[in-house]
């Protein structure tokens, strides 16, 4: 909210906000379209219209965008620079633009989540699936696709360290779009995301009394959350629960289909392709993830 604004000036840069990213988030869809690079958008701006009745009522950071062929990935960043949008960062999974006129920020996913290649998602079946944004050129991910990455981007990529809207898009995507609870199991054991997906069933267990599809889920879900996850939601005082970078790393840990790939990913990230912004070496990286604790000293109890 920008600083001194009252409720009526924050109603009106909300609304500007979301016309400026929906705006760039067509313009960067028809424009990778038109080189057949082909692109999902993710997250808020993909579901903006069908959940909340457009984007000023969904506040979003950025707007996000899977690049389907990773051998394409190259090709969707001179897409975004065609548009004027300059690379300002960089994470392990992302490339990250900004609009300077707009000040809107976009990022081009190369996994649908971060430490890329942990979770085998399919990225030509998670096309064959895909779903029209209703009203744009652009595509989403399938209904229980969806539904599986809001909560591994949640609770693994941000140990549960998110947005009320992030916990909010979770619920209402499985009010509104009503994917059967077995298929949405079906897509998170194909994924090796049953231990993320249970635990964000379980942190929102509380909109289960109100929500069927919560509750059908959770009841079939909670079972894959591991204990000390349950654990540690069980003894959070409020969700979204504060930062802690020991949290983030017992939670990462837990929830990985593959604990030592996970380290493994951490440590050694590799090069996004059409990167151009410098990058810390080797062992200074692993000295900051080890002086951040990004790595726990002994394993969350079983």
């Amino acid at each position: 909210m920008p600083p001194g604004a009252d409720a009526r000036q924050y109603a009106f840069w909300l609304a500007s906000r979301g016309a400026q990213q929906m705006d760039l988030a067509a313009r960067f869809s028809a424009a990778a379209l038109s080189r057949e690079v082909r692109v999902l958008a993710l997250k808020g701006i993909s579901i903006a219209d069908e959940l909340y009745g457009g984007a000023q009522n969904r506040p979003m950071a950025d707007i996000d965008f899977l690049v389907v062929e990773v051998r394409r990935f190259e090709a969707a960043v001179r897409v975004a620079r065609s548009l004027g949008l300059v690379e300002t960062g960089a994470s392990d999974h992302a490339l990250v633009f900004k609009e300077t006129a707009s000040g809107v920020v976009l990022e081009l996913h190369v996994s649908l989540t971060a430490c890329p290649g942990l979770f085998p998602v399919d990225h030509e079946a998670v096309w064959e699936r895909r779903a029209p944004v209703p009203g744009t050129s652009m595509f989403r991910l399938s209904d229980e696709d969806l539904v599986v990455h809001l909560a591994l981007h949640t609770a693994f990529q941000h140990a549960f360290v998110a947005g009320e809207y992030h916990y909010s898009d979770f619920v209402r995507a499985l009010d509104s779009f009503k994917p059967p609870a077995d298929r949405v199991l079906a897509r998170a054991r194909e994924w090796g995301a049953l231990k993320p997906l249970g635990a964000m069933a379980f942190s929102c267990r509380k909109d289960a009394t109100r929500s069927k599809a919560l509750g059908d889920l959770l009841e079939r879900a909670q079972p894959h959350c591991p204990r000390a996850v349950r654990r540690w939601l069980e003894a959070q005082a409020q969700i979204p629960p504060p930062m802690s970078v020991w949290s983030l790393a017992r939670v990462r840990y837990a929830l990985a289909p593959s604990r030592r790939g996970y380290a493994r990913r951490s440590v050694f990230p590799k090069v996004l392709p059409g990167r151009t912004l410098p990058r810390r070496g080797t062992i200074r990286r692993l000295a900051d993830l080890v002086g951040a604790g990004l790595f726990p000293k002994t394993p969350p109890r079983p």
